[in-house]
Order: structure tokens, then sequence, then C-alpha cells
């Protein structure tokens, strides 16, 4: 089961989508979007696609955003080779716009320079591209309808097969194509510098805290359909059993919604003090949700070490749409996995932009998040198994490998890369913390206070953070700090959302206890919290 658009998705979708490409730069500008990440994979190899490219059109607005829409056409074609091109880091410079021609068209010549994750064997020294000469809808409508299935040109689909969605399931090779509606353009192929398969997620940063703290968000095959058994519902279902059988955590919170339809928190005691907890969550789809889910994610986002999101990537919206919730801590290293169709095209800077806001020492964001993508087609059939894997990878920090050992081990149908990774730091034998320096828990009602102690502290900077806890939602505490004696008001950490995430990052001498109070700030409700300090790396 493909995770291709449904024609209700496409309906929601095209609004918005004619918005997006409406908003791009003017044609003057060179793009400042490609961000030069590393990049490892088990079965593909990064390669950079540079190539001079022409689009027409009756009047000379939004030109980048016609470019953008005509690349667009870039992910069938590739997606026949087990690859595809990197859109949201494209480098894109746009010629001056010429007169208009005596046909009545304007003819613009660009240059693209764009990152491909190329899985079909060896590269090669070029590529043929094939693209739409004209972009504007009454085109793509005619392109459709003469290049359709029964011509050849398009992938069997099991989805309506439209205008909004046709790029996705263009394959240009074998097609019939009028020279007068196509663009031909060969694109100079190199392996990219930044191709790497020996890199290892930062696994002593990740249990620094002595917890793996997972979040797995789930959306539905068929959103707002309830249709049985909805191939993402059953996703769901089977993560949240996989990950009772295989990795042995237990329920210890269950809820349903409309706005979050299942909400299951699991937890696990691990040897040596360890734990993990997984906070799973089903919705329709991302781009819609409401309020209710963006608390509760902003909850548990913000501590978490892992981010996974299978389904839909609606056409990129989806991503975009789960890449711009949440807040994060200064200092906290995270994955984040978008999986589903073709994310390693969809994906921006989002997410490393956002990282890079609280962290001033990491200006591209990547020391503090590398993000997991797929270069093919979702299946969501593979996505509870991929979660796990992902997830026990992560769970054996004695037994460390490499993100490409682990894709590697992933369904075959899948192409699962990771960017962001080229200033990891981790190689096996660096020390891993056993348990967080100091743990607590507890629950607090408004302006009630517990009070609680640190032993004798090493000499060091120290994290004292406070999340909340994995039996509630909805609470807000306030957590207050002070070494050697009682905090004072003064000494409240930083907030974050409010709910009860909060930090405090303070150097402490050796031999120095460290005091703080947890209190409750919201009425009628019992703030559960987690409260953890231990060494920063």
């Amino acid at each position: 089961m493909l995770g291709a658009p449904t024609r209700e998705m496409l309906r929601r979708l095209l609004l918005p989508l004619a918005f997006a490409l409406a908003g791009c730069a003017s044609a003057s500008d060179a793009d400042v979007d490609d961000k030069n990440d590393a990049f490892s994979s088990a079965n593909a190899t990064l390669v950079d696609f540079d190539f001079r490219g022409e689009v027409e059109m009756a009047t000379p607005s939004n030109v980048k955003g016609r470019i953008r829409a005509q690349l667009m056409y870039t992910v069938g074609q590739l997606n026949v080779e087990r690859s595809v091109a990197r859109l949201g880091h494209m480098k894109l410079t746009v010629d001056p716009v010429p007169p208009i021609a005596k046909d009545g068209v304007y003819r613009v010549g660009y240059r693209a320079q764009v990152q491909v994750a190329w899985g079909n064997g060896a590269p090669p020294d070029a590529y043929d591209l094939v693209l739409p000469r004209r972009v504007d809808d009454a085109s793509v409508k005619a392109f459709t309808q003469s290049y359709g299935i029964e011509a050849g040109c398009t992938k069997e689909q099991g989805h309506d097969l439209g205008p909004t969605n046709y790029w996705w399931y263009f394959r240009p090779q074998g097609c019939p194509l009028a020279a007068s509606h196509v663009v031909r353009t060969r694109a100079k192929v190199t392996k990219s510098a930044l191709d790497s398969d020996v890199t290892y997620p930062e696994y002593d940063r990740v249990w620094e805290d002595g917890s793996l703290d997972v979040v797995a968000v789930f959306g539905k095959s068929a959103p707002f359909e309830n249709e049985p058994g909805d191939y993402g519902v059953t996703s769901y279902q089977d993560f949240v059993r996989k990950a009772e059988t295989e990795l042995h955590a237990r329920v210890v919170r269950s809820a349903k919604g409309t706005d979050v339809v299942a909400d299951t928190t699991l937890e696990a005691k691990l040897e040596g003090g360890r734990t993990l907890t997984i906070t799973a969550l089903l919705v329709e789809e991302v781009r819609s949700v409401g309020p209710a889910f963006d608390k509760r994610y902003a909850e548990v986002v913000t501590g978490a070490d892992l981010v996974l999101y299978n389904g839909h990537a609606g056409l990129g919206t989806n991503v975009a749409a789960l890449t711009k919730k949440g807040t994060f801590l200064p200092g906290k290293y995270q994955v984040f996995v978008l999986n589903g169709c073709d994310t390693f095209a969809y994906e921006d800077d989002t997410l490393a932009r956002e990282h890079a806001a609280v962290n001033p020492d990491d200006p591209l964001g990547t020391k503090t998040v590398d993000v997991v993508t797929n270069v093919m087609p979702g299946d969501f059939t593979v996505n509870a198994d991929l979660s796990v894997m992902l997830v026990t990878m992560l769970l054996e920090p004695e037994k460390p490998r490499t993100y490409a050992s682990t894709f590697a081990r992933i369904n075959a149908s899948q192409i699962i890369a990771v960017t962001g990774d080229e200033d990891n730091r981790f190689r096996p034998g660096r020390a891993i913390a056993r348990a967080a320096t100091f743990a607590a828990s507890g629950s607090v009602q408004k302006n009630e206070v517990e009070p609680h102690v640190t032993a004798p502290l090493a000499a060091g900077r120290y994290a004292f953070t406070l999340a909340p806890s994995s039996t509630s939602a909805g609470g807000d505490a306030d957590l207050r700090v002070r070494i050697g004696s009682e905090p004072e008001d003064t000494d409240r950490c930083k907030s974050y959302r409010f709910n009860s995430n909060e930090l405090c990052v303070i150097d402490v001498p050796a031999g120095a206890r460290a005091y703080m109070t947890v209190t409750g700030d919201k009425t009628g409700v019992d703030s559960g919290y987690s409260l953890r300090v231990f060494p920063m790396k």
C-alpha cells in the first residue's frame, strides 16, 4: 500500500499549494536555501545535479514559483531510478526575464543545482530530465489529459490521477511527448563530497539523562473517511503492540479524542536504571490537526530524543506542518524521522533553523538535530517495523550502529537517508551515562510546592530539566533551582510553551548541592512531572 495522495486529500491541498507557489521570491534573486548537509544511507549515494532549464509563461510573474512547480516533475521520473531530488534545499539562479517572444510567450532560463539521493546502483555521469514547458493551470490540465496512463506516461496508480498530483506519477521514459510540450535538459552528475556511511547517532547525548524518550506520530491512510482496516490505523496499532512485545514496554496511559484520535504512552524499565518512554499519537492528518494536538505534541516533543512521523507526506504539506510545531530546548540533541512519500524531496531547513534559534553555538542547527527521510514512496505496511527498528537502534548504546548499518536492515522497498549528521562526534568507546545524576517524579496542584535536593555534585555544568509526567497530560509546573540553598521565586527556570517543560543550565562547584522546588501553576489540574539532573556534554 503506497502512501500516494488520495482524491479527498488532493482537493484539500489544491488551494494551499497554489498559495505556496504564489509566495515565492522574484526572478532576479538567487535562492539561498541550499544547505550543505552530510548524508548517510545504506542504499543510496548522494550526488549533485547541475543543469540548465527553461519555463514558459504568458506573464513574467511568480517566476520562481513556476520553476519550482516545473521541477516537481523530477519526483516521478527519478522514482523510477529509486531516487529523488532534494527540492527543499535547491539552489536556483534565474536569468533576467527576456522580452516577450513573437508568439506571445516569455521563455525564462535558469540554472538549478540540487542534491539527489541516487538509489539505482552506481550513479551516471549525466542524466536526462524531461519537464513540461508550461505549468499554469490550463497547461497542466491539458498535459495531464494528453499524457495519461493510456499513453504510457504515468505509473499505475491506486488513486485518481489529476493535474494536482500528475507530477508524482509522471514517467517520461518511453512516453511519446511532443517537443512543443516539454523541455529536455541534461544534468551533469557528480558524487557529492558530503556522502558518508560512517556516522553514528549521538548516543552519549541521547542517554545523558538516563532515558530514551520517543514521540511517534501516525497519520491515517484515508483521513476523515473512517474506512475499516485503514493502513495508518493498523500501523499505529502494530507499533503499540510491537512496543509491548518486542521492546517490553507497558501501557501506562491511553486516551482517545477527535483531534488526537488515539494517544498511548508506554514505559519500560531498562537494565542499569535507564528508562524508555514512548508517546504514540494517531491523527487524521497532520496538516489539519487542531489545538488539542498542538498542545499535546508541544508537551512531549520538547524533551524527546527520537521523533517519528509515519503517514502521507501530503505533497509536502504534512511534513511542513509537523516541522513547524513544537518548541526545542537549548543543547538538546534530537533525531527526527519524516517517513512518507519522497520526504527527502520535501524536507527543508525548518527543523535545523528552529534548533539553531535556541543554540547560538550551532548556527546551522545540525549539531542538535539529525533528520531522517525517505527517498522512495512510503509504504504503510512497513511503518511499524521501521519505527521499532529505529527505536532499537538508539536503545542499544553499548552496541552502537552507524545510521547506514541500521538503514540496511529496513525493508528493501524503502530507501532511508539521514542528513545533518556531518558534525556528529560519537564513536564507539565514548562513555555513555547509565542514569541521570538525580531523578524524581511527582504531581502538584496549583501553588503546591514539592522540594528536592541532590547529593553533593562533582564540578561541572549541569542541566536541570522538568518535563510532563508520562502518565498525565495538560499540566503546568514550574521549576526553581539554586545551588547551596533553598531557591527563591527569582530562581525560576525558563518555561517552554505553557506546560511543564522547563530548563536551567547551571555551573556547579565541586561538592555543592542543588536545591530545587516544583510548583503547580495550573488551577484544577494535577501537574504530573519528571525532574532530572545530569551533566551536560
